[in-house]
């Protein structure tokens, strides 16, 4: 599989807030998860959690694959240290939302690529990193 076609994407969850950013480029009303291509035979959950600290300066643990498709996957994250500012020249904004102001940019229409019942996901229900978990198909 090209890897140019493949990315990792992550739903970073820390003391009941989530990551969510906005891009420099494409419509800059839009909200994203962190996240982005892996790199040659990177997996997707590793270039998550790459982009996730580049582009936010988040350190994250993944918990749980929440999507898997032939081009993005999505992981529920856990925020494990770092301090959430833009750290790229890519990022517009960076910012901690509460789940009802979460559901509230999914009423506008302005969060992309990610389903709002991934962010009512108990994250206490996984507690080990998913290295523990069986491997994805890469």
């Amino acid at each position: 599989m090209d890897s140019h076609k493949r990315s990792g994407h992550a739903v970073v969850r820390s003391h009941n807030k989530f990551l969510l950013l906005r891009k420099n480029y494409g419509n800059p009303n839009y909200w994203h998860c962190p996240g982005g291509m892996a790199k040659h035979s990177e997996h997707r959950v590793d270039a998550a959690i790459r982009e996730t600290y580049e582009e936010t300066g988040c350190k994250i643990v993944p918990l749980k694959q929440l999507r898997k498709s032939n081009n993005a996957n999505y992981y529920l994250c856990r925020k494990i240290g770092g301090h959430a500012s833009i750290r790229s020249h890519e990022i517009a904004e960076v910012r901690w939302f509460s789940l009802d102001e979460v559901k509230e940019l999914d009423r506008k229409g302005v969060l992309r690529g990610c389903s709002i019942s991934w962010f009512e996901i108990n994250e206490n229900h996984y507690i080990l990193p998913l290295s523990c978990l069986p491997t994805e198909n890469v």
